[in-house]
């Protein structure tokens, strides 16, 4: 009976037999927390950025002071590696961790409480770090449009077909990453034409304000390429995109960069590359000045600042100026049922002008009075003499005459605007207007009334709008100037009458617009 008993307690003591574990490396299907070391984390080959966090120094001595203050998300891809993968953002931490683990042998640096989710999909991995770094805006231009290029790269391969850039912009936005498809545009041209020549300058944080004018004068000067190429006898030895990119490698360094510089440089290349007699360095220049591709988006294929009344023929000017030095003679006009003219005799030779009532101009403004009395037979007025005004968005003839044709509330919020933008454009301040096309606006309002400059402010009292801050301009300084040295108007003769005639067309679009709300009223 003892030694049963004494069996019986050594069999207790003895060490239980183990179940053989069943080995699951397949990953979680749900969202669960976990503690992984460095060993078994691994960075995104998919994260955008390639360069140095600007704040890494910043975050390692929090990191080291403090530990991680965000938990990491991880994931792990079920057909690659044994590992898991940050799926939003993630990689600088990881790049820290490793240097404090290996500088100081803590074992909170080795060992990481990571929040695991399921395999997303590459896709959506792309998508969320990039959707991760915008929050925190520090990912360069360059970095997001690559990480742009391979997100659609990884969509159209799923979809084994090409998709729209308006498609994709969708797929983003429902990712939580909305990007408009015209940026999306601009980023894969960015990638396709300046990237392979320019790595360096745009690694270095060259942003969408040097870009976007960098890749409007490439496309400008490709369309003159295009349009003259084939009208040369010997057919060029490199392409545009040759030319272009090699430009692109001279300025390959923030250092070197400059906007001005590099568009004379490449007009030089386009010169030596596709010599056409019609392509001088004049024309050049003026096809790939930024303000006249600004007009050309506004208004576009109009006549421009650049240019200029076609020359008066010898014989045509030099009868003009012998007729100036005569005596001026007269002119009578007919009463309205009479289409004749009237002329002196003995000046019979003198070319008859055409009667009043085939120029179609509106009419300086009238009484009742005055429009009921008879009217005697007057001098016909002299044409204005303004060809040095008329040049430019809206080239002015007659700084009061309005053509019927244009005599409508559209017309005349067009005229303002261009008037509006091209005195705007010579003060520096274009930038402030918009275009606005209500039937009660000026057919122009400013972007920002508050930060906006002195001229535009001045511009913005003339449509009745209220101005946040007073502007320091007065007329004098802007039309007139004074009598002291250096005290000359702002403006110059051809700039003063486009002023004038602004002031006539919101007058005549203020008349029309009184009409339509007394109308409105009179019906209600």
């Amino acid at each position: 009976m003892g030694r049963n008993t004494q069996n019986l307690g050594h069999a207790l003591l003895q060490q239980g037999r183990q179940a053989v574990a069943t080995l699951n490396d397949s990953p979680p299907m749900a969202e669960i927390p976990m503690v992984l070391t460095l060993d078994q984390l691994r960075p995104n080959p998919d994260n955008p950025r390639t360069s140095r966090n600007p704040r890494y120094d910043d975050i390692k001595a929090s990191i080291k002071a403090r530990g991680l203050d965000a938990v990491p998300k991880v994931t792990r891809d079920p057909k690659g590696d044994e590992v898991y993968i940050f799926s939003d953002g993630g990689n600088t931490r990881y790049q820290i961790l490793s240097e404090l683990w290996q500088e100081t042998g803590d074992e909170r640096f080795y060992r990481v409480h990571c929040l695991f989710k399921p395999w997303p999909g590459r896709l959506q991995c792309v998508i969320g770090h990039l959707a991760e770094n915008e929050l925190r805006g520090d990912l360069s231009f360059i970095e997001k449009a690559l990480g742009i290029c391979k997100a659609r790269t990884i969509y159209e391969t799923q979809k084994q077909k090409k998709i729209s850039l308006r498609e994709f912009s969708a797929l983003l936005s429902e990712a939580g990453f909305p990007v408009s498809d015209g940026h999306i545009s601009r980023m894969e041209h960015t990638v396709k034409y300046l990237y392979p020549w320019m790595p360096n300058l745009l690694a270095s944080g060259l942003g969408t304000p040097q870009i976007r004018p960098l890749l409007v004068l490439r496309q400008n000067a490709d369309n003159i390429w295009q349009q003259h190429v084939f009208s040369i006898n010997q057919e060029p030895t490199v392409t545009f995109d040759e030319v272009f990119g090699l430009c692109c490698r001279k300025f390959d360094a923030l250092e070197d960069w400059s906007p001005e510089m590099f568009r004379d440089e490449l007009i030089g290349d386009l010169l030596q590359a596709l010599p056409h007699p019609l392509l001088n360095y004049d024309r050049w220049i003026l096809e790939l000045d930024p303000k006249e591709s600004n007009r050309r988006q506004l208004f576009g294929e109009q006549a421009t600042a650049f240019g200029s009344m076609p020359e008066e023929p010898e014989t045509n000017k030099a009868d003009r100026i012998r007729v100036q030095n005569k005596e001026p003679n007269p002119r009578i006009i007919s009463q309205p049922d009479s289409g004749t003219i009237h002329a002196p005799a003995d000046k019979a030779r003198t070319p008859a002008p055409s009667p009043r009532k085939n120029n179609p101009v509106l009419p300086p403004y009238q009484s009742e009075s005055e429009e009921n009395s008879p009217e005697p037979a007057l001098p016909a007025p002299e044409v204005e003499c303004l060809h040095f005004a008329q040049t430019g968005l809206e080239p002015v003839s007659s700084v009061w005459d309005i053509s019927p044709m244009q005599d409508d509330i559209e017309h005349l919020q067009s005229m303002a605007f261009r008037l509006a933008f091209e005195l705007a454009e010579v003060m520096g301040c274009d930038s402030d207007l918009l275009p606005v096309s209500d039937e009660g606006s000026a057919g122009f309002c400013l972007g920002n009334a508050q930060e906006a400059r002195a001229f535009s402010r001045l511009l913005l009292s003339l449509i009745g709008e209220e101005v946040a801050a007073p502007t320091e301009l007065m007329l004098t300084a802007v039309l007139l100037g004074t009598a002291g040295r250096g005290n000359a108007p702002l403006l110059d003769d051809a700039q003063t009458v486009k002023f004038l005639r602004l002031i006539r067309v919101l007058r005549r679009l203020r008349e029309l617009q009184r009409q339509i709300t007394r109308e409105n009223i009179t019906m209600s």
